[in-house]
């Protein structure tokens, strides 16, 4: 606990590797103080890392490049986390784990031991084209919106939950209308909700910090796009 409990008396810190300290989950609530400051956080390889540490992560506001990588964050996690980025118009430059980026579809030439472990038991073998219809046209709805989901005739909601049916055989199209109308509910927000860490991911790969192109790899040493290391 003594690096994170240091790093509350610099106040001006800018830049936090926590990768060997390995702090716990509750214990990253304990940089809340340095949410002004602190730009760069690395907790990558760090497995007792998940979910639950993302309310303190988005306190930090000024975060511009985050590594998470090598922990059990969760899509989620990251959900909640690009809503945050999302709903306050920031950018953010962020290594995820390796089975949210293949969730994501991004194209891993390796896996390790421990991702496609986390894979297996989140139910995310398959990526996100498999999950929904990615690009719904109309007449269909391409957005979550309770009232223009509400206002659906019967013909309609069995129509919108067939197209995703497709895709996935998981999504039943059978039941009265406020069944139909909450499960298609959570299909569209599902939906919206991963575009949405689509976005901050893609759009963080882009950004551009006191003239240079941030990369985590440079930055904090993290391990090359689709591989891991291992750790027991």
């Amino acid at each position: 606990m003594a690096p994170i409990l240091r790093t509350q008396r610099k106040m001006s810190l800018t830049s936090l590797n926590d990768n060997l300290s390995c702090p716990s989950r509750h214990r990253i609530f304990l940089l809340i103080p340095l949410k002004r400051t602190l730009v760069h956080f690395s907790i990558g390889k760090n497995p007792a890392i998940n979910d639950d540490a993302i309310p303190a992560l988005i306190m930090l506001k000024n975060l511009k490049l985050l590594i998470l990588q090598g922990t059990h964050v969760d899509m989620g996690g990251l959900r909640r986390l690009a809503g945050s980025i999302h709903s306050e118009n920031r950018k953010l430059r962020i290594e995820i784990p390796l089975h949210c980026q293949h969730y994501l579809g991004r194209k891993l030439l390796v896996l390790s031991r421990r991702s496609i472990k986390l894979l297996t038991e989140h139910h995310m073998v398959t990526d996100m084209h498999h999950h929904y219809l990615l690009h719904p046209v109309p007449p269909l709805l391409n957005k979550y919106d309770r009232e223009d989901i509400w206002n659906l005739q019967l013909v309609e909601l069995r129509r919108n939950l067939a197209a995703h049916s497709a895709v996935n055989r998981a999504i039943l199209t059978t039941g009265n209308k406020t069944e139909m109308r909450l499960r298609l509910s959570d299909v569209l927000m599902k939906r919206e909700r991963d575009l949405m860490v689509k976005r901050m991911y893609e759009d963080g790969l882009l950004m551009i910090v006191g003239g240079h192109v941030i990369d985590g790899r440079l930055s904090f040493g993290v391990v090359e796009d689709g591989i891991e290391e291992e750790s027991e």
